[in-house]
């Protein structure tokens, strides 16, 4: 799957462009709440490889990339079947960088093609993110849940 305009292609992410993922991630978790936890780099990698070495139909991990192939942003996700009711979600587990929009629609494009029945999209509560909200709201997206986090130990 590859998806370009004048300046950025969409492309399935490769093991070589981890490190570059886990620069981004690293510094989109600065901007958020949850940056006290800090972030694991090892851990993030292993997870990362792991995505890479699933089946298309199971997994994807997309990279918006400029035109030196430098990595600008990351989407990636996984079909599973819905907890309670007989549907299956592509379920987003990460998503930072720029090209947000086209990343989006080439993950929508995903989950159609492995044929799920929704998609979910978490994103955190950052200035960018809220305000993209009324642009996902437009193209369809609609806000169901609100997760809530609390420090217990």
């Amino acid at each position: 799957m590859k998806v370009s305009n004048n300046s950025l292609n969409i492309r399935k992410a490769k093991l070589y462009d981890v490190p570059t993922i886990l620069q981004l991630c690293e510094e989109f978790l600065k901007t958020t709440s949850i940056a006290v936890f800090g972030f694991d780099r090892e851990r993030t990698f292993n997870l990362m490889v792991t995505w890479l070495d699933k089946p298309p139909k199971e997994a994807i991990l997309l990279v918006s990339v400029d035109q030196t192939n430098k990595v600008v942003g990351v989407i990636g996700g996984y079909k599973q079947e819905h907890h309670f009711a007989p549907i299956t979600i592509a379920q987003e587990y990460l998503f930072c960088g720029t090209d947000s929009l086209r990343l989006i629609n080439t993950f929508e494009q995903w989950a159609k093609w492995v044929e799920a029945d929704f998609i979910t999209l978490s994103t955190l509560r950052t200035k960018e993110e809220l305000r993209l909200h009324k642009i996902y709201k437009h193209k369809g997206w609609s806000i169901v849940e609100s997760s809530l986090l609390k420090e217990i130990r």
